[in-house]
């Protein structure tokens, strides 16, 4: 079976999961909550049809299955309160010409989870999209721990457990694809209290579960425009202390 993307891309077919049985599963790249979110929504469309999984609350007009989720907690983890450097793009350097002078071998880096581009003259893709062709750029990335809650909602307590089961299901069975895409980890954390809401014109009963996700988010910095930030900075620092070099009764004090 294939799934498609909201854009016509194929997603995953069959059991092509990109990793042998025994093996295990080498991400794309990285998904941050909103794309993973984005991805979730897209892959429940076809293996729960009949069930409307949304990130918005529901209301009085909404109809059963529904699932929602949100985030209850974020946190970065402990080795990475703030961002590290992941990788350096420098600019192509070549390394191999010919006898008329054109560049027949050129060297860059890579990051481990990005195609291989280099010899073709270009960044990886999810460099690029900053725009740094020709640039060197350095790639910074935090770690995040995501506890996201999942609500399984339907018009009795027996339709809502089975909701819930089935939900669970899904979840197992695509864990695999997810973290193809670039989830870190996914892991099953804990189920709520039972709730029954009165408040809509017909009761519906409520199912709730919590899973811990880990999330990378990169960011992407071109060298010079480090540099001119550096250089703004001596600036902004010069001009402050000339501006708090005063003179006073014939003497130059430095406020």
């Amino acid at each position: 079976m294939e799934y498609m993307s909201n854009d016509g891309r194929l997603i995953i077919g069959g059991h092509n999961l990109g990793f042998s049985p025994r093996g295990r599963v080498r991400a794309e790249g990285n998904l941050t909550f909103d794309e993973f979110a984005e991805l979730l929504v897209t892959l429940g469309k076809q293996a729960l049809p009949d069930v409307l999984i949304t990130a918005d609350d529901p209301d009085v007009n909404t109809k059963t299955p529904v699932v929602t989720f949100g985030i209850i907690h974020e946190a970065p983890f402990p080795s990475e309160v703030k961002p590290r450097i992941r990788d350096t793009f420098d600019e192509l350097r070549c390394t191999k010409q010919d006898k008329s002078g054109v560049c027949t071998d050129v060297s860059c880096t890579n990051h481990p989870y990005w195609n291989q581009t280099c010899g073709h003259g270009t960044y990886p893709p999810d460099a690029s999209r900053f725009d740094p062709e020709g640039k060197s750029v350095v790639v910074w990335g935090q770690r995040f721990k995501t506890v996201v809650q999942f609500n399984c909602w339907d018009k009795s307590g027996t339709a809502a457990d089975k909701l819930t089961r089935r939900f669970k299901e899904f979840m197992f069975t695509y864990t695999g694809v997810f973290k193809l895409k670039g989830v870190a980890e996914i892991l099953f954390q804990e189920r709520l209290t039972d709730r029954l809401v009165t408040k809509w014109q017909d009761d519906v009963f409520s199912r709730s579960l919590r899973y811990m996700f880990h999330f990378e988010e990169l960011y992407v910095q071109q060298y010079d425009v480090i540099r001119q930030i550096i250089v703004q900075l001596s600036d902004y620092m010069r001009s402050m202390t000339e501006t708090h070099t005063t003179s006073f009764n014939g003497n130059i004090a430095i406020a």
